[in-house]
């Protein structure tokens, strides 16, 4: 919960999702995409409707949903397209991990009724960067099996 966020873990937590995110972000216009142009896709996470008890992860990427818009704002005249991915619950080892009472209440919030896979996010991914992408910037696209509607 956020009272039991330390200064120090807030900051590694930012300072990881938001400022590391930032500056790769723009080391890449820096160093090739503002003479050569280019698509950069952040990933985000599923914040809609908050990320209670991990307020500092929730906030940072919160962030990062601003920065893309602004970086796709800034850096569109350089032929440079800024979009970010939200994924929902993804099967991973840490959601695997999951029980199955915590895993069971957590599908039954997502419209398609089951987590995601590494290579359905991959694949938004990779549209986003690739030239089909061409006329999308700004924006973020919720990968999450219909949870944010659900």
């Amino acid at each position: 919960p956020l009272d039991a966020i330390s200064a120090k873990g807030w900051d590694a937590v930012v300072g990881t999702n938001l400022t590391g995110g930032f500056l790769m972000a723009r080391e890449c216009y820096r160093q090739s995409m503002r003479q050569h142009g280019g698509a950069i896709v952040n990933i985000v996470a599923d914040i809609w409707g908050s990320m209670p008890s991990m307020g500092h992860s929730g906030a940072a990427r919160a962030g990062m949903v601003s920065l893309t818009e602004t970086a796709a704002a800034e850096w569109a005249h350089a032929g440079v397209r800024v979009n970010a991915v939200a994924p929902g619950f993804i099967e991973t080892d840490m959601t695997a991990s999951l029980s199955d009472a915590i895993g069971d209440a957590a599908r039954k919030e997502i419209a398609l009724g089951r987590f995601g896979s590494a290579e359905e996010i991959a694949s938004v991914v990779a549209f986003l960067a690739g030239d089909e992408a061409s006329y999308v910037t700004g924006q973020v696209l919720a990968v999450d099996g219909g949870m944010t509607f659900s």
